[in-house]
């Protein structure tokens, strides 16, 4: 094994031991402070280093706890790609859609999703869309409101299609004819 690789398991080792143990650590507001404990075979450096060669360490992978409120321990821990790893925090946001429940990436990743996860992202967290339209409408445009501009529910009993396709609201329609027709009604 070469010293490189041991330098940053070590280094690996330390930052976790940091996080867990040190209240002047930035990170242990959200380790220690929560609970979360280096457990005792790991505070001997040669016992997580042994694991962590015989668990998969590579330099392209991160130190991953399976549970986010258990502890650096053998049967929590493993390691992980990047991705993986933040696909398990406690911050993430998991979307309901289909009948399943996935975060925001993996969503992105499934076919049934047309667009991307920065724009699926946008119109579920921020724009409120319903997280099933918010995947398959590709474009924004596409989007068929469920109310019109006043507030009216744009249902099938309640909107009619002008000859250039666009949906309007019956309600606002009948409202725009009568003060169209008391208008002129004053005028004369």
């Amino acid at each position: 094994m070469d010293y490189l690789a041991i330098a940053r398991i070590h280094s690996n080792w330390r930052n976790m031991k940091a996080r867990c143990e040190k209240p002047s650590n930035p990170q242990y507001k959200d380790y220690g402070a929560r609970g979360i404990y280096v457990c005792d075979a790991w505070q001997d450096f040669n016992t997580f280093c042994q694991w962590a060669l015989d668990n998969g360490y590579s330099q392209e992978l991160h130190l991953d706890r399976q549970d986010n409120d258990g502890p650096y321990s053998p049967e929590n821990c493993r390691y992980v790609t990047p991705t993986q790893n933040s696909r398990n925090k406690r911050n993430n946001r998991l979307i309901e859609a289909f009948g399943e429940s996935k975060t925001v990436a993996e969503w992105a990743e499934d076919p049934r999703c047309v667009v991307t996860d920065y724009t699926l992202r946008r119109r579920v967290v921020y724009a409120d869309w319903d997280p099933e339209e918010a995947m398959t409408v590709k474009r924004r445009r596409d989007r068929q409101s469920l109310k019109c501009s006043n507030g009216h529910p744009m249902t099938e009993d309640n909107v009619y299609r002008r000859g250039n396709g666009f949906r309007m609201c019956k309600i606002c329609t009948k409202q725009r004819a009568k003060d169209s027709y008391d208008k002129k009604k004053e005028n004369t």
